[in-house]
């Protein structure tokens, strides 16, 4: 076993480590591995941080954090793929950034880095949080951190500080009541669905911070639904050519939504709010829940589903060439079973003679 540290310096090693020990560091310092390290002992990080400057610098096997920080150096604008299992601290108190993504050479976070995680992320403990991705300090870096292991089972919240935290099932998220939680300080933070048909457990909560700025979760071309209540006064912005389902009637979130690209579903319940839901040109606000607030529209509102009601809108503003989704299964039948029906205090037309408002009706 080699041990690294003691004296809370840092150290930058060069050279490459082979053999069958381990690896332990210590101290307050930081441990820098920059060759093709082979042994296969497995890493231990008591304290300190242990950092990565090439793809290959973590060799194969656990690596086990009991109070220190992990970070991944990668260059710039590439994908690496890291197999190693993941055991996070399952005592202790404080918050830890477990995941962050460095440049090779330095110590600030580079941009367009994704790290995928086919390894297992075990450990963990309820009421700490883990930072899984990059906290340099300046604007977003488009870093992405992918969970990719539907066996995760570790415990604590997901603090996502910048960047963006993707994932190919709920499962990959590990303890089903892990939630999600957005940073503040005007960070951006995106959650991103990379597989289709993932359902985010209904106790996995998610919060938006305490600023007003924009927090993107992206569908890409994919379906998902957000199971769980939402949070906060952050502008939740739905992106992505798919759709996002949010099914909760617990949310308590008082920012604006806005639409932005592809299909926002709304199933279970926007609460009231001064904030508004904008629906962008060429994107699609659906579904049969209760939004209790005002709506602008610049793309489509389509209620339901199939057949449905969109409820409790303030005022509906249709705006230029916007559209209404009429699905209609028995002209004799009632309102939200037998068409759809939107129900709002009132309706507000911007839309011209010259890009008109238009009704496209679909029989089912």
């Amino acid at each position: 076993t080699l041990t690294v540290g003691s004296n809370n310096a840092s150290t930058l090693y060069q050279g490459q480590l082979t053999g069958t020990g381990s690896l332990i560091k210590t101290g307050t310092g930081r441990l820098d591995l920059t060759f093709e390290n082979t042994f296969t002992g497995g890493i231990t990080v008591a304290a300190g941080s242990l950092r990565t400057q090439s793809e290959t610098s973590f060799p194969a096997g656990t690596i086990t954090s009991t109070g220190g920080t992990i970070d991944f150096g990668i260059a710039s604008s590439t994908e690496t793929t890291v197999s190693n299992n993941f055991v996070l601290p399952v005592t202790g108190t404080s918050d830890l950034r477990m995941f962050g993504v460095f440049g090779g050479g330095g110590s600030a976070p580079t941009p367009n880095t994704t790290v995928r995680l086919t390894g297992k992320v075990s450990g963990g403990v309820a009421g700490r949080n883990f930072y899984f991705s990059d906290t340099g300090i300046g604007s977003e870096h488009d870093n992405v951190l992918i969970f990719d292991n539907g066996t995760n089972d570790f415990t604590g919240t997901i603090f996502l500080n910048r960047a963006t935290i993707a994932f190919t099932s709920d499962a990959a998220l590990g303890n089903p009541d892990n939630d999600i939680t957005h940073y503040s300080e005007n960070l951006l933070g995106k959650i991103r669905f990379d597989a289709d048909s993932i359902i985010l457990n209904p106790l996995r909560a998610v919060s938006l911070p305490t600023d007003a700025n924009s927090r993107p979760f992206d569908t890409q071309d994919f379906t998902g639904t957000i199971a769980g209540p939402i949070s906060g006064v952050g502008t939740l912005v739905k992106q992505g050519t798919g759709t996002l389902i949010l099914t909760s009637n617990d949310s308590t979130l008082t920012g604006a939504v806005n639409v932005t690209a592809g299909t926002l579903q709304v199933d279970g319940t926007i609460p009231t709010s001064a904030s508004t839901v904008t629906v962008a040109s060429g994107s699609t606000l659906a579904g049969s829940g209760t939004l209790n607030r005002s709506v602008i529209v610049d793309g489509t509102v389509a209620p339901g589903s199939s057949v449905g009601t969109l409820h409790g809108l303030a005022t509906l503003t249709l705006g230029s060439s916007s559209s209404i989704g009429f699905e209609l299964s028995d002209w004799t039948g009632a309102a939200g079973t037998g068409y759809d029906t939107i129900t709002a205090d009132s309706v507000a037309i911007t839309a011209t003679s010259a890009t008109p408002v238009t009704i496209v009706v679909t029989p089912q």
